[in-house]
């Protein structure tokens, strides 16, 4: 019996999750995800779960989402696949000895993958921001109370999918491949990791709001299983070995997401003029590389000694470095009407790559980001005795522009080479607010 420890090349990591990526409704988005101090939806789920405490009706909230990466190496399109899914949320609202508390549920659901991962050798570039990042399931649960008058805490817990399961083979390997006799069993789970999220809301007035958030930083982790149990030799005839036994187990890591703290402010100057001023912090200086892990454990019999597996190969640390994403919006009444209501938005915001230069053997590719988005609502004061209550329809568009960014090798002779990279993001959503 033989057992060997070893650290594969890199899995295509991944940052992250879709909700990190492109906001959580078209009104977030709309505003450059600058929804801490103030979310008036069921975002605040994710934007400050603090917030949903402030809620005075149940929220029921639903929309879609749309966005397709264009990202080039040496102009060469990469051909990332598009991110599209559905965006849920409820907050029900209520009291405990007479004190404001309110529930809150969210989710991002894919229409294309529940989960993916790809993995990928250490030296293939690849743009990591987007690879994995966009295709989860994403469920969260939230509680808000009111402490004091505009005081406001919150917090939960979100899940997101990963996979976890093996091949099983059992029967016969023959001398040829075509001779063998394998009855095959697979043994796939859908699993979910988990993160945490605090936030506190202080509502002054109605034109002046303050809310910071701190969100826990994770890595998922990737198990994968493979069996083989069988006899060796050809058909018809005793068997060279028999009950040979191999075994691969792997723990990878696929998904990561850097610990964050958000400040936020929301300030309305003019009755019809709101803004909206968020400031994160990533901790990605916490990244560890992700390195896949396998085990190894066979039995041949005779042939044990005749098995020479190498060395596991360094890997080499990722110095990540953590950054700052101002993010900027602005809402604006453009029609207050007794039958409607018209607002118009506009955001902005910039990610620094938290990723050094790659002149060694890693090829992590990722550029900084320039956001911009624009949106539109109307809101309705209702539909009629069903639903007395106001309705709102959201609509953003927008769009991540990636400037070109130049990677240039140490060693003349490394097997990728030079590139530069570039791209950009469309990207749109579509949510309706319904309140009971």
């Amino acid at each position: 019996m033989r057992y060997f420890t070893l650290i594969l090349l890199f899995p295509a990591l991944a940052f992250a999750n879709p909700v990190d990526i492109f906001g959580y409704g078209a009104r977030g988005q709309a505003l450059g995800g600058a929804q801490v101090a103030k979310p008036s939806d069921s975002s605040a789920n994710y934007y400050n779960p603090a917030a949903i405490a402030g809620f005075t009706h149940t929220h029921l909230d639903i929309g879609y989402q749309y966005a397709k990466p264009q990202l080039f190496i040496n102009n060469q399109n990469v051909n990332v696949d598009a991110v599209r899914g559905t965006q849920l949320g409820l907050v029900a609202p209520g009291s405990v000895f007479n004190t404001p508390v309110a529930l809150g549920v969210s989710m991002y659901v894919p229409d294309q993958h529940l989960t993916r991962t790809r993995t990928l050798s250490v030296s293939q570039p690849r743009f990591t921001y987007y690879n994995n990042r966009p295709q989860r399931m994403v469920l969260a649960f939230n509680l808000g109370v009111e402490i004091a008058k505009g005081l406001r805490i919150g917090g939960g817990i979100s899940y997101m999918t990963r996979t976890q399961g093996g091949l099983l083979l059992d029967g016969r390997v023959g001398l040829v491949a075509d001779q063998s006799e394998l009855q095959t069993e697979m043994d796939i789970d859908l699993v979910a990791a988990k993160y945490g999220q605090i936030g506190i809301q202080y509502e002054v007035n109605d034109r002046l709001s303050f809310g910071a958030v701190y969100r826990t930083g994770f890595q998922l982790e990737l198990q994968q299983r493979f069996v083989i149990s069988a006899d060796i030799g050809a058909e018809n005839v005793a068997p060279e070995v028999e009950d040979a036994y191999f075994e691969l187990n792997t723990l990878g890591r696929d998904l990561y997401q850097a610990p964050q703290l958000v400040l936020g402010m929301y300030f309305q100057p003019t009755r019809n003029i709101s803004v909206n001023l968020d400031m994160a912090w990533h901790r990605w200086s916490t990244f560890v590389a992700p390195a896949s892990r396998i085990e190894i454990e066979f039995d041949l019999k005779q042939f044990n000694d005749m098995v020479d597996l190498p060395p596991a190969p360094s890997v080499p640390d990722a110095n990540f470095r953590d950054i700052i994403v101002p993010r900027l919006g602005v809402e604006w009444v453009a029609k207050r009407g007794r039958n409607h209501t018209v607002l118009l938005r506009s955001g902005y915001s910039f990610e620094f790559s938290p990723v050094p230069h790659q002149t060694g053997e890693t090829n992590y590719i990722d550029n900084a980001k320039h956001t911009m988005s624009l949106g539109a609502g109307l809101s309705l004061p209702n539909l009629g005795e069903l639903i007395p209550l106001p309705v709102d329809f959201n609509l953003s568009v927008g769009s991540t522009l990636m400037p070109r960014r130049q990677t240039i090798k140490s060693s003349a002779v490394d097997p990728i080479g030079s590139y530069v990279s570039k791209g950009h993001t469309w990207q749109a959503a579509f949510t309706s607010n319904w309140r009971f």
